[in-house]
C-alpha cells in the first residue's frame, strides 16, 4: 500500500487525513466494503488500524483522494438536505459519469479523475 516513503504521507498530517476520511465516509454512508474499496483494499489489520486508531501511513494518492472526498461531500451538502443526498448516492444515475451505477459506487471505487467527474456533476 505504502511502500515508497517518497510517495507516502506521514505524521499529524497522515492521523488526520485518516480520521477525516472515515468521518467524511461516515457521514455518507459508505459501507465498510465501499471505504475499503475507497482505500485501495488495505489489508483487515491496516484497515483496522486506520479505523480504529488513526495509525498508519497513507499514501499520498489516498490523502489526494480524501481531499478530493471532502471538496465532493460539500459539494453534496450544498446541494442537497442531508437525506436527500444520502438517497442521491444510492439511486442509480443514468447521466454520465455514473452509466447506470450509484454515485456511491463510483466514489469507492474511483480515482483522482472519477472523484473529479463526480463533483463536476454535482456543481452542474
Amino acid at each position: 500500500m505504502t511502500d515508497d516513503p517518497m510517495n507516502s504521507i506521514t505524521g499529524e498530517m497522515s492521523r488526520i487525513s485518516i480520521f477525516t476520511f472515515f468521518s467524511v465516509a461516515e457521514s455518507l454512508g459508505l459501507t465498510e466494503a465501499e471505504q475499503r474499496r475507497f482505500l485501495e483494499d488495505p489489508d483487515d489489520a491496516e484497515f483496522a488500524d486506520w479505523r480504529d486508531h488513526g495509525a498508519g501511513v497513507f499514501s499520498a494518492v489516498l490523502f489526494m483522494k480524501v481531499n478530493a472526498l471532502v471538496t465532493l461531500a460539500s459539494f453534496l451538502n450544498q446541494r442537497f438536505e442531508h437525506q436527500a443526498g444520502l438517497g442521491w448516492l444510492r439511486r442509480p444515475n443514468p447521466s454520465p459519469p455514473f452509466a447506470g451505477r450509484t454515485p456511491a459506487d463510483i466514489i469507492a471505487g474511483a480515482d483522482l479523475a472519477q472523484l473529479e467527474s463526480v463533483r463536476q456533476h454535482l456543481e452542474g
